[in-house]
């Protein structure tokens, strides 16, 4: 299910173009969102997805979404252990691989950048 503006839901069900119920002005911003990932086990985001209708409809945006059995990886913050543990998430959910990677502090909270190829993790060296 995607949205425009936080609104005009669309469901989407296969590959190729679409379009939204409300038009919108030229001039006017847009801002496309991914609302609900499908069932299976992907996860999907949509690209080039926020400008302005420049005096044509928007054909930029476009929404992609991980290969059913894509590696999947998820991160907890071992507070009193100051370090992170990293685990691969198999295709039925269940967690396995468990990797340890030791800090220079206590770790507050993990986050994934959205390319899937950095980790943010805050820190707390006190």
């Amino acid at each position: 299910m995607l949205q425009n503006n936080a609104g005009d839901d669309l469901a989407v069900g296969a590959d190729g173009s679409f379009s939204f119920a409300t038009s919108l002005d030229d001039g006017a911003n847009y801002g496309v969102t991914v609302k609900t990932q499908p069932t299976a086990l992907q996860v999907c985001v949509a690209k080039q997805a926020f400008g302005t209708v420049a005096g044509a409809a928007v054909s930029s945006v476009t929404v992609n979404c991980s290969e059913a059995g894509a590696d999947r990886f998820g991160f907890a913050a071992n507070e009193r252990l100051d370090n992170l543990t990293a685990y691969t998430v198999s295709s039925d959910g269940s967690l396995s691989g468990v990797t340890t990677y030791a800090l220079a502090g206590t770790p507050q909270h993990v986050t994934a950048h959205p390319s899937g190829k950095k980790l943010y993790a805050s820190v707390y060296l006190g």
